[in-house]
């Protein structure tokens, strides 16, 4: 066994090749710890770009960890995995970082070319900003057909800097999820049930040590909320802060009230009095301890706390070990407890600092440990009482046996056992009083509580759910579900439910379920069933609560309705761009530089047509128009900008898809002409403009109003280049910059237009036609006379007018409606002219 438990602990520690991970069909989940590699940057002040660098990115060393532990360090980390998808079809996944105490994960994720996404998130960051709320970090990882990937991920944590890493698919990781929720709520449920038991026992007994017990259980699992990330999702949704405080504050306080329980349970004044020093020392340490988890430095205190807990654990065992040797009974199981979390805390804490590999032992050591502490506590303090049972009732035998010495001792024997009588019948008035006490408690709980035999009757219920049937608690118990429930459907799944528990006993969760109360109310309830066996009852039972989220739906409804509306005003891919998930992200003077492709279109002639309109007509007719024209934007992955009269404005994260946008936008406008056409209406004509370079998109406005815009030269030039459009009679025409950026330009049908001057610079961009939307004679012509016509421009700019004429007469014999030819060569005619008389 203790081999196989070593094998166990360092099976991670295998040999590594940085290859990138690669998916499959059968994919379910992959750890990456082994095709991760990373690189330390002990100043923290390196950025991504720096990185990615020639230089830097040969010093990035493979993992030899399934799980990269760097133990405590004030370095920065950076990992870097790489990812392929080799199958022809988009994929999703998600990828999940399973160690909830780290304070800065900043997560860099490609959006084509060399473009990356940030997100960032840590126990120090909000819960609610996080992609997917759950306890660990998770984000959706997206690959496109035959896609590699490189993620980067920097994180910096002032505690333990653990990085579990795992790929899951996504219908895998909710199911994971859901079994992990299952068997938490288990596992603390045992202990919440074990903190009120053993409050039950101690309003009963009487013992002061219960006491100090049940607030060690209590900081035991705030300790272990923290450390399985709940604290962060259900305690600090908001007050980050508290993440790490909160550890530190249970972690001390358990040492604290353990140390004083251990001094009280094993009563080390009187069997070991040497041993009761070292049990104050220890809670002087921790209170002070509690007091410096808010002005002193976490990561040293974090060490000290860890430290003090696994020397903690070790001492408690030792004083155990000299009370039982001197003769205490309590002690031995109180030794065999300590055993259990004495062994999985210190692998845990090991395996914080570094020293032990992170594996299955190693991660739940510590929740194991803890889980058999409290249950071998609790039979050592029953063991406590019966001991002390035993002890009375044998003093009760001796005091018998006096009977038969002397009449006097006799006649004080019955004087005691009549006051013991007196004292037994207190105690019982007493444990009915708490009792009542615990039903008053259970009834102002405005969940559903109950509890059902195997026919279907109600053997215990609270006060809520007695009132949703229109009844008293009385009248409800004894009642058959059947008798109160007149809805077959509901009724059936009800047994059925029940049936599962039972048969399997093993508990199960309704994530959402419908009940109708007796006003005829539908609620939405969240329920949890368990099987339950009392002595009391002579088969398995059913104990469940149902929890009434009718109004957290409604909620989570309207919410969802406002987003929609609001994306209607401001996309979300716009969001996307900036770098936020909602709305309530979005602050005044928000900016990002990003290369993308501007796109800019309008009617021509716009000024002609409304003059034949009214108001009305002029925003029917305007609308129409868009709702043919914006969805193919939406397409080919653009987004709406602004709508400027008749004008649009969109931008593409690729050349490719702006150029595709644009000719699709031609094919689309051309049915649309038919339709206008039939309803003996005039043709529209447009033009669109393509220019491609960095800009800066962000939000400008006052606090009040905020809008969202982009900026730049590029922006300029895409304008301009749309009013080229109008002088050379051509549907589209794009810029150089936009053609350096294809992936692949013999694809697309094109010929040079000009080279014009950017206003406000002193350099000349060359622009050129795309005739891919054009008639395929119309395409035919211009593409022959191309070479000409860019002969001809390299003439004319070199001022041989007479060459260059000539040239653009012919292009004009092939194709005389080429307004491009005609406007160079009167251009040629007057530098002729203007020559001559020079």
């Amino acid at each position: 066994m203790l081999l196989l438990f070593i094998l166990c602990l360092f099976s991670s520690q295998i040999l590594f090749a940085a290859d990138p991970v690669i998916l499959n069909n059968n994919f379910i989940s992959h750890s990456l710890g082994f095709k991760a590699e990373y690189l330390e940057d002990r100043a923290g002040l390196l950025i991504l770009e720096e990185v990615r660098s020639s230089e830097l990115s040969q010093k990035f060393v493979p993992s030899q960890q399934e799980t990269l532990n760097f133990g405590f360090t004030d370095s920065a980390y950076w990992i870097r995995v790489k990812i392929k998808n080799p199958h022809i079809k988009k994929n999703d996944w998600i990828l999940e970082i399973g160690y909830p105490l780290l304070d800065d994960i900043e997560v860099y994720l490609p959006q084509g070319g060399d473009n990356y996404s940030v997100k960032r998130v840590g126990d120090l960051i909000p819960f609610r900003n996080r992609p997917i709320p759950h306890r660990h970090f998770s984000f959706t990882i997206e690959l496109q057909a035959e896609e590699s990937q490189v993620l980067y991920f920097r994180v910096r944590t002032e505690g333990s800097l653990q990085f579990p890493l795992v790929l899951w698919n996504s219908n895998a990781f909710m199911e994971k999820t859901r079994s992990n929720q299952i068997l938490f709520g288990i596992y603390y449920g045992i202990l919440i049930i074990m903190v009120f038991y053993n409050i039950l026992l101690f309003f009963v007994i009487r013992d002061r040590v219960y006491i100090p017990y049940i607030a060690s259980l209590i900081c035991l699992i705030l300790v272990q909320l923290h450390l399985n990330g709940f604290a962060s999702e259900y305690l600090w949704i908001s007050a980050a802060y508290f993440s790490n405080t909160g550890l530190l504050l249970s972690t001390f306080a358990s040492i604290f009230f353990i140390s004083l329980f251990s001094k009280e349970f094993l009563n080390t004044n009187s069997i070991v009095p040497g041993s009761s020093p070292v049990l104050i020392t220890l809670m002087l340490v921790s209170g002070f301890g509690v007091i410096l988890s808010f002005t002193l430095n976490y990561s040293l205190a974090v060490q000290l706390a860890t430290g003090l807990a696994g020397l903690s654990a070790i001492l408690f065992v030792f004083i155990g070990i000299q009370c039982w040797r001197k003769g205490s009974q309590p002690a031995k199981i109180y030794v065999i407890a300590w055993g259990s979390i004495g062994l999985g805390a210190p692998i845990y804490i090991l395996t914080s600092f570094g020293i032990l590999p992170n594996n299955i032992v190693t991660n739940h050591s510590l929740q194991l440990g803890v889980l058999l502490e409290v249950v071998l506590f609790s039979l050592a303090l029953a063991y406590r009482i019966d001991l002390f049972r035993k002890e009375k009732e044998q003093a009760q035998l001796d005091a018998l046996n006096l009977q038969h010495e002397t009449a006097v001792k006799l006649e004080r024997q019955n004087v005691l056992l009549q006051e013991e009588i007196c004292r037994h019948e207190i105690t019982e008035k007493e444990l009915g009083d708490s009792e009542s006490r615990l039903r008053q408690v259970i009834d102002l709980v405005p969940h559903f509580l109950f509890a059902k035999d195997k026919q279907g009757h109600f053997i215990f219920a609270n006060q809520a759910l007695a009132e949703a049937y229109g009844m008293t608690v009385e009248e409800l118990t004894g009642s058959k579900e059947s008798d109160l429930n007149h809805d077959p459907e509901e009724l059936n799944r009800y047994l059925s439910e029940d049936q599962k528990v039972i048969e399997r006993g093993q508990p199960i969760f309704i994530p959402e379920e419908l009940f109708t109360d007796i006003e005829g109310n539908v609620r939405r309830l969240q329920s949890t069933k368990i099987p339950f066996k009392h002595s009391a009852w002579s088969d398995t039972a059913v104990l469940g609560v149902s929890v009434d989220i009718t109004t957290l739906k409604q909620v989570e409804e309207t919410l969802k309705r406002t987003n929609e509306a609001n994306y209607r005003f401001t996309p979300h891919k716009f969001l996307k761009l900036l770098g936020k998930e909602s709305f309530n992200e979005v602050e005044l003077g928000d900016q990002r530089e990003m290369n993308m492709s501007v796109l800019f279109t309008d009617i021509r002639g716009f000024t002609t047509l409304s003059e034949q309109m009214n108001q009305e007509e002029i925003f029917k007719f305007l609308n129409s128009y868009l709702s043919w024209m914006v969805p193919v934007i939406q397409e080919n992955q653009g987004v709406v900008d602004k709508y400027i009269g008749d004008a649009i404005m969109a931008l593409f994260d690729t050349a490719d898809n702006a150029i595709a946008a644009a000719i699709d936008m031609m094919r689309s406008l051309e049915i649309y002409n038919l339709g206008r056409k039939r309803g003996d209406y005039d043709s529209v004509e447009i033009g669109i403009g393509i220019n491609t370079g960095m800009l800066i998109l962000g939000t400008v406005g006052q606090q009040d109003r905020i809008q969202t815009t982009v900026i730049g030269d590029t922006v300029n030039l895409a304008a301009r280049t749309e009013n080229l459009t109008k002088m050379y009679h051509a549907p589209i025409i794009i810029t150089q910059h936009t053609l350096q950026h294809l992936e692949n330009p013999s694809r697309y049908s094109m010929r040079f237009m000009d080279r014009v001057q950017v206003k406000g610079k002193n350099e000349k961009v060359m622009v050129y036609e795309v005739l891919d939307a054009l008639a395929p004679e119309t395409r035919a012509k211009k593409l022959e006379i191309s070479a000409d016509f860019e002969k001809a421009f390299q003439l004319f700019h070199s001022e041989s007018y007479q060459e260059a004429k000539i040239l653009f007469e012919q292009c004009l014999e092939k194709y005389p409606e080429d307004h491009a030819s005609q406007i160079y060569l009167e251009r040629c005619q007057k530098r002729e002219t203007g020559k001559k008389q020079n």
